[in-house]
């Protein structure tokens, strides 16, 4: 089970648990009769909420630890590949987060030397610069150093391809349309394996 599906499941127990408990219980308000001014009930009810609110934020520190430790064990060491950029997928840029910069490319690891039709991810904070011009149109390739990532591999006919690499229309957007040119076409099923880039 991915660590997102175990998340949801857990908050979802938590948030039947609230729906269900986050009240005065229907034997407290049939069988407590309080004087007036006495707050029996309230205090029945304030009790409860509390313990609902606790059980709910232990579920999601649970799924917190969960997730992590998913990612740290789908987590590969970093190895370098030269890489040839095909296409640039997105560009998401902010002031705050994470940039990303999604590629199309072809890596060639070193010790396979087998060439893999990959989706590359280039994460980096917004105060760091994206790939160059240059690493992107190099038509000897870039060594870049890159990890595997097996969370998310998608099918090639759901990988958007907008530009040539290194076009700056790639931040737009508009909804572009690039075919690149390679040297075998892949079909509309088969799986791109997902890998990030390792930033020093």
């Amino acid at each position: 089970m991915s660590s997102r599906c175990l998340h949801d499941d857990l908050v979802g127990i938590g948030e039947v648990f609230v729906r269900k408990y986050d009240r005065i219980p229907y034997w407290v308000e049939r069988t407590s009769e309080p004087n007036e001014g006495s707050g029996a009930a309230t205090h029945w009810g304030d009790s409860l909420t509390w313990i609902s609110r606790y059980f709910v934020a232990a579920v999601i520190f649970a799924a917190l630890l969960s997730g992590t430790a998913t990612a740290k064990a789908h987590r590969s060491r970093s190895i370098k590949a030269r890489t040839h950029f095909l296409a640039t997928g997105a560009c998401i840029r902010g002031t705050w987060g994470l940039n990303q910069d999604i590629y199309l490319a072809e890596i060639t690891l070193k010790k396979e030397r087998e060439v893999q039709l990959v989706r590359l991810i280039d994460e980096y904070t917004p105060f760091a610069q994206p790939l160059s011009v240059t690493a992107l149109t190099a038509a000897a390739g870039t060594v870049l150093r890159v990890r595997r990532d097996e969370q998310c591999n998608i099918p090639y006919r759901q990988m958007h391809l907008r530009t040539a690499p290194g076009d700056p229309m790639a931040i737009l957007q508009e909804r572009l349309s690039y075919r690149p040119q390679l040297q075998t076409t892949p079909g509309q099923d088969d799986l791109l394996p997902r890998y990030r880039t390792v930033r020093p």
